[in-house]
């Protein structure tokens, strides 16, 4: 729960985002008062609350104020394959930016060019124009790249 909590005259608590979905206390059913519990968002405010992408790797812990900027930035925040938002095809994948690269590799050699020992230059890449619609994906620098 985060601030503000607010009560039913029973003692039930509910945040503020839950209580303008709900009429009435899903417990008692009573109506919600204008109090709220300071008690226990105190609880909420100094509590650590874990990374929502800690499933795909990340160990961030963080107070209720800094929890969501980590999180806007976080390396873990889940991505889909790029084949779907270029609209080359269907992929279900969905996974963190490090691993984008050897997804793709397996389940789209096809489309997937690896560049070693980059210069400070452009990099030449051939065969790929706009007229031929063909796209591919570079991997270069541990990034990737759709060309």
């Amino acid at each position: 729960m985060r601030p503000p909590i607010i009560v039913c005259p029973n003692g039930y608590n509910i945040c503020n985002i839950t209580k303008k979905k709900l009429p009435q206390c899903p417990s008692c059913r009573q109506q919600f008062l204008n109090t709220t519990n300071v008690a226990l968002e105190k609880v909420a405010t100094e509590a650590k609350y874990p990374c929502t992408y800690r499933k795909y790797g990340c160990r961030e812990i963080c107070k209720l104020d800094l929890i969501g900027g980590h999180q806007e930035k976080c390396q873990y925040v889940p991505q889909p394959c790029p084949v779907n938002k270029l609209n080359l095809g269907t992929c279900t994948w969905t996974g963190i930016s490090s691993s984008m690269m050897s997804h793709l590799k397996e389940a789209h050699p096809s489309m997937c060019k690896e560049y070693y020992g980059l210069s400070q230059g452009p990099i030449p890449i051939s065969g790929v124009t706009p007229d031929t619609k063909k796209y591919k994906f570079i991997s270069a620098d541990n990034d990737v790249f759709c060309s």
